[in-house]
């Protein structure tokens, strides 16, 4: 057996780190109340750290099958 190729498939949709803070203020202040700015600044130093600034979410009625199957390259 031998590999051909590589394929990646992967969602359109690009979430921003600002977008996911701002997420994690919108669903956590109704359970942290005067701790949102708090937590929300920890994580964001989090997001730093890891170096990632941007990543990839599907969109409603997209499946991670979809995916797997989008990036296979069928061959002999």
């Amino acid at each position: 057996m031998r590999i051909r190729g590589i394929a990646c498939s992967m969602p359109e949709r690009i979430v921003t780190n600002d977008e996911v803070l701002n997420l994690v203020a919108k669903h956590s202040k109704p359970y942290l109340n005067s701790k949102t700015d708090g937590v929300i600044r920890r994580f964001s130093k989090l997001l730093q750290l890891s170096g990632t600034k941007e990543r990839r979410w599907r969109d409603d009625g997209e499946r991670p099958y979809d995916f797997c199957q989008a990036g296979c390259i069928r061959g002999d």
